[in-house]
């Protein structure tokens, strides 16, 4: 049994469908769809998950169809070839969210908890997530209790 955290369908490749989340034991769970989701690949084996931890957010970013963001319990990850190999882009932050920019190409967000401090972040990247600024940190006793959005 998986539990799905996070589900993502491109606004610039309708045909993928991502699906994260974790096992019963916390293990991250990614899948992907790149036929509209009449089949499904599993990508957990190729993340290298050092600690148990879910996967609650994925995202692809608007230049290219083969890259893709992954938000962990800790850190950001991100493949360039479709989910075949990760490398981690930020750490410390437990990532709820993800947004591509409608108005400035390469611009994504991310939202989340700081990771052991309970204080809120946001985060934004102007080169498709390969470096982040954290722009604003907010105290908060809702430790995890963001409410989960569509790619608004």
């Amino acid at each position: 049994m998986k539990a799905i955290l996070g589900f993502y369908v491109s606004d610039d490749y309708p045909n993928q469908l991502w699906g994260s989340g974790r096992t019963p034991i916390g293990t991250g769970v990614l899948s992907v769809s790149r036929d509209y989701g009449e089949t499904w690949e599993n990508l957990s084996e190729n993340i290298n998950i050092q600690f148990c931890c879910g996967i609650d957010s994925v995202i692809v970013p608007s230049e290219d169809e083969n890259m893709v963001l992954a938000g962990f319990a800790a850190s950001i990850k991100k493949s360039g070839d479709g989910g075949e190999s990760w490398e981690t882009v930020m750490n410390g932050f437990y990532v709820e969210a993800f947004l591509n920019s409608l108005s400035v190409p390469g611009r994504i967000y991310a939202t989340g908890i700081l990771t052991g401090e309970r204080r809120i972040f946001v985060a934004v990247s102007e080169d498709n997530g390969d470096t982040w600024e954290i722009r604003e940190y907010h105290d908060s006793t809702l430790f995890g209790q963001f409410t989960r959005h569509s790619n608004a």
